[in-house]
């Protein structure tokens, strides 16, 4: 595991050191914007201001907005208005001033909220007067001892000015809340107004009405004695001076302004994160160091370490020119570095995860940064609309928005310039603030819960939205035992339905295994299927097949044939469904981590890293590998021999041609002795010459190793597989050496014939019909004719080709010439029956309809039944149906696509079991015609074939259709059917060529 992780780390630290602008770039953007702050510091320096004192206030002043001309007077209500002597008290408060005021009485305190909320007139009430006692009758006098209390409007009504000079956030309350100012500073709060600004107990008459009621109080209950001591008395009221202080205006625009630099510093790092990460998705590098045993953990792990590194590095410098005293003057001043410093760094922490996070969301490398950027920006904003409610927000509110790692930035950024601006600056012993509230502590938890919680979601989000390659889990996997305990949920017995090989249709057509080798895979009943909400998709499908020692097996496969699944399933990336797959003796499900040291991949596209050197390459994958360091050198150096790329040693893989760079892909699967090679289409893109150099590399470095090949090119294939397996539809259609596979599919000899013009047809098919009865016309497109030479007629060609020769002009032949069967028509030949289900072996002749062929001949005339592709058992139950002129089939398949069926053998004129012994085939029946169904020139009907026994070749026919095409002739006696039997006789009557028509 530390092999792996140090692996990865000296491949990041590479790739940052060859992406040199990209390094500094990350480095230098926070430099760059604490210079800026550092410049603003510069400019901006504290100032010392001397004492400040303030003229002294008379209580008993009115707010001026009462002595404005209104239709209405202002009020003063009581409760409870059930006491006369409150009345009077209340009464004797308005006389006390030269403004007349209106008294009202409520019952209640809910009596008189009703009024304050609905009653248009409480716009006038200056203040309510809330005595907090019962009175059971009006004459009860009032207590000594009297408890009250005073309700002015919410929203001051005479502090305009206050609130646009104030930088207080409780603007429109009393801040009665708050035990201390939510922005305390060193300067005196409401520099400028004597009566201290907001919330206004002076300006709105609170100290006003609250006087008066103390001497009305007062004068109740000693009426005599106050008299004398309030004449002539006058209240006054004056703040406390402030001391000479510090004026630091660059603390108050930073606590604005300061996050959205600091956010701006990181959002480089953030974007360089996201897309390495995004990139090696985007290329498949993750996917295929996964593949060489890198676990996802190291990866993401490997990432960590090298984006820590660089956010330490800016971090270390953004501390020293934030603490560090400039001119005598720092940007924080009190603040104890330390803290400072752990502040930046788990910022910078959720911030790397944070890019983790976004990463895992997006494919491409170009969408995810562009994409990362704006959303990290977007997490600011909540912050903008925080700074506007903040003293509104309750502690778990700050807490939630604190979820978002800029906002908790900021909300850090605040607290230091809180106590920046109060002198004491941000120490360890005062992080936790008082108790209860909202703190500084409770910011850096939750940066460092931010980052546990972006891990989280980055994990999560990578498992259930892999990618284009990986497969998901489903997105509740995190509470499946079988995630925690890594059992694999097994399928249920209707997905896996295992086949027998014995009894299998297939069973012919798999090569009796060699005896004297070593099994290097060993693949027993593979399964897997992906599901898709309800649906599913079986990739592969009970796949059996067993790869040695020694040996290069190709697999062949169009696309969408199991090929690349079953390679993934091989190399680990993804669990089988069913099944096991033994790998030199280890099972890939319980020791996936042994077999991955022994096995070396070739993808099909090339996956190489752009700023790693053709050396670096395979030095990086050798040692994951297992291979030790020491070793590596000379490994590296036989490598690079073997595949002629000494001269290209140091040179960036970006910088290979395609060829070059699939030579790489091919020395990385086979560096470090890879014991398992798993080849996907390795010469792709090469020129002959690398091909063939390919081809005898390959063949020098298969002793001691099993190789699996996958590739599209049939001539390598049938070069280098000393095996071929073919799949389709995700089964194993047949597998063995490429001369076994021509033997089972091959149909013969392919002759093919260019015509001149005014070229008979016809008597070139006579011809070849007199030498080969049982050949066959596959084509006549354009100027070409193609016909199929069975192997066992080779005895016969030289005979045919000497004609051929000696009458090409008569017969108006360009040129001619025959091929055997290639691997490429195998190939084809097998998908074409995959996709017409056609059964080897086991062919199924679909049913035609009705019951007897023409003349009332019976199904039991029919002779045997051949194929050009293989045998078919006779006994099959056929039915037939009468045609006007020719016999006719009914075709009726499972699935669509054109096949060379069989040729089909009436007995027509022997008599068969229970049949009548006067049922003939009457000539009249058989019309003989050109390849367009037309009655050839002199003939006769009546004199045409008379006795003989026709035969109908089956041609391409579509199914589910009733139409197909149908060649038939008449085989003469002394001859051979298409068997070679040669008791139902062969080749046409002299002078008479092959009639085709188009059945119904």
């Amino acid at each position: 595991m530390v092999r792996n992780l140090k692996l990865l780390l000296w491949k990041n630290f590479i790739l940052k050191k060859r992406k040199t602008l990209v390094t500094v770039l990350e480095i230098l953007m926070p430099l760059l914007f604490s210079m800026i702050v550092m410049y603003l510091r510069l400019n901006s320096l504290p100032k010392k201001i001397p004492p400040v004192n303030y003229l002294a206030i008379n209580v008993s002043l009115l707010p001026d907005f009462l002595y404005f001309p209104t239709h209405t007077r202002y009020q003063l209500v009581y409760v409870s208005s059930k006491s006369e002597t409150l009345k009077a008290i209340t009464e004797a408060v308005g006389k006390s001033f030269d403004v007349e005021f209106e008294v009202l009485g409520h019952s209640s305190v809910p009596l008189f909220e009703n009024y304050i909320l609905q009653d248009p007139k409480a716009f006038f009430v200056l203040a309510g007067i809330v005595f907090d006692h019962t009175f059971n009758d009006s004459k009860q006098p009032l207590p000594l001892k009297v408890k009250y209390r005073l309700r002015f409007s919410y929203t001051q009504r005479n502090s305009l000015i206050a609130q646009l000079t104030s930088k207080q956030d409780y603007v429109d309350s009393w801040g009665t809340s708050f035990l201390y100012p939510p922005n305390p500073s060193q300067e005196p709060r409401a520099l400028g107004h004597s009566d201290g600004g907001l919330p206004g107990y002076s300006n709105e008459g609170f100290l006003a009405i609250q006087h008066a009621l103390d001497k009305a109080i007062m004068h109740y209950h000693a009426h005599n004695g106050t008299t004398e001591m309030f004449e002539g008395l006058s209240v006054l009221v004056k703040r406390f001076p402030h001391g000479a202080h510090i004026q630091d205006r660059l603390l108050v625009t930073l606590q604005n302004e300061f996050p959205l630099l600091l956010m701006l510093s990181f959002i480089c790092i953030e974007l360089i994160i996201i897309n390495s990460i995004a990139l090696e998705k985007e290329k498949k590098l993750k996917e295929y160091m996964c593949m060489m045993g890198v676990d996802n953990w190291q990866h993401w792990a490997a990432w960590f370490i090298v984006s820590f590194v660089s956010a330490l590095l800016a971090v270390s410098f953004m501390t020293v020119l934030f603490c560090t005293q400039v001119n005598s003057v720092a940007v924080f001043r009190n603040s104890d570095p330390s803290l400072i410093f752990v502040f930046l760094l788990s910022f910078a922490t959720a911030t790397v995860f944070f890019a983790f996070m976004i990463s895992t969301f997006f494919q491409k490398a170009h969408v995810a940064t562009a994409s990362g950027g704006i959303i990290f920006f977007l997490t600011y904003l909540p912050y903008l609309y925080l700074t506007f409610s903040y003293s509104q927000r309750t502690h778990f509110q700050k807490i939630g928005f604190c979820l978002l790692s800029n906002v908790a930035m900021a909300l850090g950024v605040r607290f230091i310039s809180i106590f920046e601006i109060r002198g004491t600056g941000l120490q360890w012993k005062n992080v936790g603030g008082f108790s209860g509230e909202f703190n500084f502590c409770q910011v850096l938890l939750m940066l460092l819960l931010d980052s546990v919680l972006y891990g989280a979601v980055a994990g999560y989000v990578e498992a259930v939205l892999p990618g284009e390659h990986g497969v998901p889990k489903p997105w509740y996997f995190f509470v499946m035992p079988s995630h925690w305990r890594g059992q694999p949920v097994p399928l249920t017995q209707s997905v896996l339905q295992v086949a027998d090989p014995d009894n299998s249709p297939k069973s012919k057509l798999i090569q009796e295994e060699p005896t004297n080798l070593k099994k290097g895979i060993e693949i027993q009943h593979l399964y897997k299927v992906y599901h898709t909400g309800k649906n599913k998709h079986v990739a592969v499908k009970d796949l059996t097949l067993n790869l040695y020692q020694g040996q290069i097996t190709a697999l062949l496969g169009h696309n969408g044939a199991g090929k690349t699944t079953t390679c993934y399933v091989l190399t680990g990336l993804i669990p089988p469904s069913s099944g096991c797959v033994y790998i030199n003796g280890y099972e890939i499900s319980r020791n996936m981590a042994q077999i991955r040291k022994s096995v070396g991949w070739c993808p099909q596209h090339d996956i190489l890293f752009d700023d790693l050197t053709v050396a670096e390459h395979l030095s990086f994958y050798a040692q994951l590998k297992g291979l030790s360091r020491l070793k590596c050198p000379e490994e590296v150096q036989r490598m690079l021999h073997a595949l002629s790329l000494e001269d290209k040693r140091d040179s960036l893989s970006r910088c290979l041609s395609g060829g070059l760079r699939r030579k790489l892909s091919i020395g990385i699967a086979l560096i470090a002795g890879s014991k398992v090679l798993m080849l996907d289409e390795p010469t792709s893109g090469m020129d002959a010459v690398s091909r063939r150099a390919i081809w005898d590399l390959l063949q020098q470095h298969k002793s001691q190793r099993t190789v699996l090949l996958t590739t599209h090119f049939m001539d390598e294939a049938d070069l280098l597989g000393d095996r071929v397996a073919i799949m389709a539809k995700g089964e194993l259609q047949c597998c063995g050496s490429s001369l076994f596979l021509k033997q089972k599919y091959g149909a013969g000899y392919y002759m093919t014939l260019v015509k001149k013009p005014h070229c008979s047809t016809e008597k070139i098919a006579h011809l070849i019909y007199h030498h080969i009865p049982n050949a066959v016309l596959q084509s006549s497109i354009g100027e070409e004719l193609t016909f199929i030479l069975p192997k066992k007629s080779m005895p016969r060609f030289a005979s045919l080709f000497t004609e051929l020769e000696q009458r090409q002009v008569e017969l108006g032949i360009a040129s001619f010439g025959a091929s055997v069967t290639t691997m490429e028509e195998v190939f084809i030949r097998v998908n074409k029956l995959t996709d017409s289900s056609t059964e080897i072996q086991t062919l199924k002749i679909p049913s035609i309809q009705s019951h007897h062929l023409i003349g009332g001949v019976p199904v039991n005339r029919i002779k045997r039944i051949h194929s050009r592709i293989f045998s078919i058992p006779s006994g099959l139950p056929i039915h037939h149906n009468t045609g006007p002129h020719l016999p006719t089939v009914l075709c009726h398949a499972p699935e669509k696509g054109p096949v060379l069926l069989a040729q089909l053998v009436l007995d027509a004129h022997g008599t068969g079991p229970g049949a009548p012994a006067d049922h003939h085939l009457q000539p009249h029946h058989l019309q003989p015609g050109n390849e367009h169904g037309q009655r050839a020139a002199g003939t006769d009907p009546e004199n045409v074939w008379p006795n003989r026994r026709p035969v109908l070749y089956f041609s391409q026919f579509q199914a589910g259709s009733s139409a197909f095409t149908v060649f038939y002739r008449h085989a003469s006696g002394g001859g051979t059917d298409p068997s070679g039997d040669p008791e139902l006789g062969g080749g046409p009557p002299p002078g008479q060529g092959r009639g085709g028509a188009r059945g119904l």
